[in-house]
């Protein structure tokens, strides 16, 4: 689900975001750095994945996510779960 779907579209506060993520038990994908501070400060969102990379084509990320689906589920299984993914992933729980 990509944030443009939700009624405040791209203009939803992370709050909210954060919100509904955690009440529909999503792990929520996000470039956007105050994710990470609401995450290790308040422990929300539950589960996040943050991404790195910069500005890369989307083929070029989906294949990321491909090669460490594995890792990604097996992480996302916990109850708190942290994962950068960058030039390496990096899983914190």
């Amino acid at each position: 689900m990509h944030v443009n779907q939700l009624a405040g579209g791209s203009s939803t506060p992370d709050t909210e975001i954060t919100k509904y993520a955690d009440k529909n038990e999503m792990e929520l994908i996000s470039k956007d750095e105050d994710f990470v501070n609401s995450h290790f400060l308040q422990g929300k969102p539950s589960r996040l994945i943050r991404v790195t990379l910069g500005n890369i084509p989307n083929q070029q990320l989906i294949e990321i996510f491909d090669k460490n689906l594995l890792l990604i589920v097996n992480s996302m299984k916990a109850g708190k779960c942290y994962i950068e993914i960058g030039k390496e992933i990096i899983v914190q729980i």
